[in-house]
């Protein structure tokens, strides 16, 4: 559902699109950042929604739900290699003011 890397300054946290199909995935999603959160609350969180097909609602959620809790902790988290059709809608929805574009091209 996820994959979490460490990288030298932040952690990148992987969703798959098969993630988002049903609430029961969503759910394990969900259990799968709480069990991860431990390790997200001490650094910034690079979001990366490559292997997402398209911008849902849940995963619109999931984020944002992920923002405040990083957020509290003072850390920043940011989105990475969004596809066209995903960049409309997190343009559209006034999302890039909550979490700005990761610019890095690679995993370091």
């Amino acid at each position: 559902m996820i994959d979490v890397r460490h990288l030298k300054d932040r952690l990148l946290v992987r969703f798959h699109s098969a993630a988002f199909l049903d609430p029961e995935a969503v759910g394990k999603v969900n259990a799968e950042i709480e069990r991860h959160l431990p390790e997200m609350l001490g650094k910034s969180v690079a979001g990366d929604l490559s292997n997402l097909e398209y911008f849902s609602s849940q995963v619109i959620g999931i984020l944002i739900l992920m923002h405040r809790q990083i957020q509290q902790c003072g850390k920043v988290m940011t989105v990475r290699n969004l596809k066209e059709e995903s960049l409309e809608v997190y343009r559209m929805t006034g999302l890039h003011n909550m979490f700005p574009l990761d610019t890095h091209t690679d995993d370091e």
